[in-house]
């Protein structure tokens, strides 16, 4: 019988992390925008209490208290801290694709009733999961819908 649980995990694990990504692309871009937006207003003369002023700053604060929590969700998940390098030249959505790949690679096909990994070993054949697909479970593992079992030996 095949594990696809662990397979299924990875991949929620995987699209839960590219959303997340997204919305910090999403943050940090509008960051910038915003922070051009008071350069250009400064310059322009408008004074503090202009309206347009107090509401730029209101939605400025908003815009980073999303930014921090973001960073503080990537945090709890066990994810390294984003900069906004990061952000801009797409390297974590990079590592997700990667990572997806390799389960694409790593997939269960059956022979005689029993599941065995597409791509490791032809003679002996290796069963699935293969240690490939559980060492990247294994990054996964503080979340609490990890299970013990998909540890590799």
């Amino acid at each position: 019988m095949t594990d696809r649980a662990l397979v299924e995990f990875l991949r929620a694990r995987y699209d839960e992390a590219e959303r997340m990504e997204f919305q910090q692309r999403d943050l940090v871009t509008f960051l910038g925008w915003a922070n051009r937006m008071i350069v250009e207003a400064e310059a322009d003369g408008i004074p503090a209490d202009h309206p347009s002023s107090v509401y730029r700053d209101a939605l400025l604060d908003r815009v980073t208290w999303h930014v921090a929590a973001s960073r503080r969700a990537r945090e709890r998940r066990g994810l390294p801290p984003v900069s906004d390098d990061d952000v801009a030249n797409g390297a974590a959505l990079a590592d997700i694709e990667a990572k997806r790949r390799i389960l694409d690679e790593h997939g269960p096909y059956e022979c005689g009733g029993t599941f065995y990994c597409a791509s490791c070993g032809d003679v002996p054949q290796v069963l699935f999961p293969c240690d490939t697909v559980r060492l990247l479970g294994m990054a996964e593992s503080a979340h609490p819908d990890y299970r013990e079992e998909w540890t590799p030996a």
